[in-house]
């Protein structure tokens, strides 16, 4: 809920879960000018050590206390008495020197970086260079049109300090408002723009103005805003109290999808003594494209690496439990590479969930009368002088194959409450993140990797080269012939409409079963209503499973050379087997010999314990040369290095294991395993740790066995659900007994219901109808093809406890053993 003075935006919002981090409050300014927060520090644990005891005892150390934990990222929150950088500095130092600490960070106070449109005047091209207001159209056509799309209601957080409730672009934002369909809600604080000292509240106004600034009041124009009446609903959290991963783990804890990022550091080392720092005091920084250093929103090396392992830490997280949340952040605004490890954050973090987002010319002009797409020509540009109105990188962004995708970065703003333009990467952002909420809501089952690449190749061209002291480089990461082959080899400029349509085809592609629409009514004056909901299983097994992702691990070690070939040659035959286990199959390739050390094998030989040779994809001929490609290796003791490789393979996100799909592996070998659990001296995994990592991803191992029966491969298998069998048999023989065992996966299945995009918390409660007593979530058992299920799902009216009226949508998606999803429920309930 947005408020100010007493007055406070829509009243319904989403319950904010108890957060064990504190808010950070005071500051100190270190010699380059950046502030920190200085009331606590944020001490990360190694695993094995985090405990409450451990993390008092540290914060004795500095006569600190605990007073704020995030136990999912091994986080303890430690108030110390901190009156100057230096002294924060030191009391990091003494908590670093300790052997259970893994890292600690001075949390920065972050660096930002800089449908009736008509009274809100598009800056020259500003919003047709991203066919922002043609996009908008189109969502409205889909959504009303001759085949409607009903969309899903959407959640996304901004990490903002804020935003001024007084500006007139917020000024629709009061109590009570109601409207025919759902609009927009923010939840935020407010932040005054009534002077220059004010910065972060015109920051975080026009930041979010992008989004969702009122129409019809001369400043900015929100795409989900345009859309109030089309789309099924938006709530948009505004803050950073809790530093920016405390708070955005709050927010999508709390339903956001997608968060917009509009900061970023670089990392500066200088000597000079005081905030103004000149290009002649630095001695270490990146460089920007003219050869100059970069010092902008500068950070010494200790914090930049101290933060660069946190954001590694947090995206390792949310890759596992939130792998459906899209960062957008934006390039910078430091006229460097926004991928430089060593220099830039948060952009240079590999991770499918951050999207990168650079700023392209508006077409605007300057009170000198200069348009920004002839200044941008003058900085480290290398088109021709012939296109001065051509589209290109504006001239402050970062650039480099880090970036994305790229959008309008001067925008009609605000500043100190006078409409203004301003430009950053900062405002690029936003549209961005806009888009990506609208494509959720029109397909919420879309990926981040499917996010980026479906705006990608929708976008529209921009001149991609940059002239840099080094040589040339590219302004985005250069479109590919797969992404766009009119093109190629072009940076890649946000098209807002096309990324919509692109969407609405992603539907048409979708292969998952779904079931006749279920309608759900909770009137006025009642608190819940209970509905049955009905499950068919199909009788034919092939016809269950929707995506089934199938990678071979194979051994390459030298006792399996005289095994390989045959191998080859039924692996060919059982992927063809494969596309009857789903209707959307993915294969990938994993080998392993052992460890390059004695007595387990050898480093001349080129030995590994564990190698990714193919990530899961439906691409054949891939697929068949890289088993042609499959090199035989030594390997040294007999058994193997299989339990490292399972480990591994289960654990990699590099893998491409997709979200629910049915996961197997094959595992092919000719020997026993290396179990650490049972020789201490082992470098790998044990096999505790290894079946836990294959029963956390839901795998199934069947093994290709050769020369025999192997002991170990009947273990592994029979302990995930699998089977083993005898490559020696004859090839079809291995063939039809490999999809018999497929067809056992079908059998005795775990069937549950779980709800996807109910943000706004409706469902209250899903059993069994045979069983109504039993815990929520509970699964029917023993199903096989064939059978009715059905669920009692009871709904209430959430967070919605106002007195405006709400059509919501969502998915209850039928998930077999908690993995794999095989049917989806739409579901449309109305709230009086």
């Amino acid at each position: 809920m947005l408020e100010a003075e007493g007055v406070y935006s829509n009243q319904d919002w989403f319950t904010v879960s108890a957060d064990g981090m504190k808010e950070l409050k005071s500051t100190v300014t270190s010699t380059s000018g950046t502030e920190f927060y200085s009331d606590y520090l944020i001490v990360r644990f190694h695993p094995e050590h985090d405990a409450l005891d451990n993390a008092q005892r540290v914060a004795a150390l500095v006569s600190g206390a605990i007073v704020g934990r995030e136990s999912a990222l091994h986080w303890w929150q430690i108030e110390v008495n901190a009156d100057s950088y230096e002294s924060l500095e030191s009391i990091q130092y003494t908590l670093t020197s300790d052997s259970m600490v893994d890292n600690v960070m001075i949390e920065p106070m972050i660096q930002t970086e800089s449908i009736s449109w008509t009274a809100d005047p598009d800056l020259s091209e500003q919003r047709d260079r991203n066919t922002l207001e043609q996009a908008a159209d189109y969502y409205e056509s889909i959504v009303f049109g001759t085949n409607p799309i009903l969309p899903f209601f959407v959640a996304m957080g901004v990490f903002e300090h804020g935003l001024d409730f007084q500006l007139a672009d917020f000024s629709t934002y009061s109590a009570n408002e109601k409207t025919t369909r759902n609009s927009v809600t923010l939840y935020g604080r407010s932040a005054s723009t009534d002077t220059q000292a004010n910065a972060i509240g015109n920051h975080g106004s026009n930041v979010t103005g992008v989004i969702a600034a009122s129409l019809g009041n001369g400043g900015n124009a929100g795409l989900i805003s345009a859309l109030a009446e089309s789309h099924n609903g938006a709530n948009i959290t505004v803050d950073n109290r809790l530093g920016f991963i405390g708070q955005t783990l709050k927010m999508i804890r709390n339903g956001a999808t997608v968060v917009n990022w509009s900061w970023g550091i670089h990392r500066v080392e200088h000597n000079s003594d005081d905030s103004d720092v000149q290009q002649s005091e630095v001695t270490n920084a990146a460089l920007t494209c003219n050869g100059d250093f970069v010092l902008a929103n500068k950070v010494s090396t200790v914090q930049f690496n101290a933060i660069s392992s946190e954001l590694s830490a947090f995206f390792e997280y949310i890759a596992i439990n939130y792998p459906n949340v899209v960062i957008v952040s934006s390039a910078g605004n430091g006229m460097t590479s926004a991928g430089d490890a060593s220099y830039r954050l948060p952009t240079s973090i590999n991770s499918d969930q951050l999207l990168v987002v650079g700023a392209h010319t508006t077409g605007a002009s300057f009170p000198n009368g200069k348009s920004e797409d002839l200044l941008a020509s003058e900085y480290c540009y290398a088109g021709s002088s012939e296109s001065n109105e051509a589209v290109k990188r504006a001239y402050y962004s970062n650039y480099g194959d880090r970036v994305d995708i790229s959008a309008s970065g001067t925008i009609v703003g605000f500043q100190n409450e006078t409409q203004a333009l301003v430009m950053g990467t900062s405002y690029a952002t936003p549209a961005v993140a806009a888009t990506v909420a609208m494509m959720q809501s029109i397909n919420p089952q879309l990926t981040p990797s499917e996010i980026t690449h479906l705006l990608r190749s929708s976008a529209s061209p921009i001149e991609n080269e940059v002239t840099t002291s080094t040589g040339l480089t590219s302004f985005t990461r250069p479109l590919s012939a797969s992404e766009s082959s009119s093109h190629s080899g072009k940076g890649a400029r946000l098209n807002a409409e096309f990324a919509l349509k692109a969407a609405v085809t992603s539907l048409g592609e979708a292969t998952l079963a779904r079931t006749e629409p279920v309608t759900v009514s909770v009137p006025s004056g009642v608190g819940e209503v209970t509905q049955t909901i009905t499950i068919e299983i199909p009788t034919e097994t092939s016809s269950i499973y929707d995506k089934a992702d199938i990678t071979f691990l194979v051994d390459i070690s030298g006792s399996y050379s005289d095994d390989i070939q045959t191998f080859r040659s039924q692996a060919n035959e059982l992927v063809n087997e494969f596309s009857t286990v789903a209707n959307d199959v993915a294969v990938g390739i994993a080998s392993f010999s052992d460890y390059p050390i004695h007595p387990y094998g050898s480093s001349a030989s080129g030995d590994y314990a564990y190698q990714l040779d193919l990530a899961l994809t439906s691409g054949q001929d891939s697929i068949q040369s890289t088993l042609d490609n499959l090199q035989i290796k030594a390997g040294g003791n007999g058994p193997e290095s299989q339990l490292e490789a399972l480990y591994q393979l289960a654990s990699s996100r590099e893998v491409g294991w997709r979200t629910n799909s049915l996961p197997i592996v094959f595992l092919a070998t000719d020997a026993g395993f290396n179990d650490a659990d049972n020789d201490v001296s082992y470098p790998g995994h044990g096999w505790n740790d290894t079946l836990q990592a294959l029963t956390d991803k839901g795998i199934i191992v069947f093994g290709l066995m050769s020369g025999g029966s192997i002991a170990d491969v009947h273990q592994i298998t029979d302990e995930t659900g699998g089977e083993a069998f005898t490559l020696s048999r004859d090839s079809a023989e291995v063939v039809s007994a490999v999809a018999a065992a497929l067809d056992l996966t079908t059998q005795n299945m775990n069937i549950e219901l779980e709800p996807m995009g109910d943000f706004a918390g409706v469902v209250k409660s899903i059993v069994p109808t045979n069983n109504p007593t039993a815990p929520d979530g509970t699964a029917v058992t023993s199903v096989n093809p064939g059978d009715t299920v059905s669920f009692d799902v009871t709904f209430t009216k959430g967070n919605f406890n106002g007195s405006r009226s709400h059509v919501i949508t969502f998915r209850l998606l039928v998930n077999v053993d908690g993995v794999a999803t095989i049917q989806e429920v739409p579901v449309t309930i109305s709230i009086n």
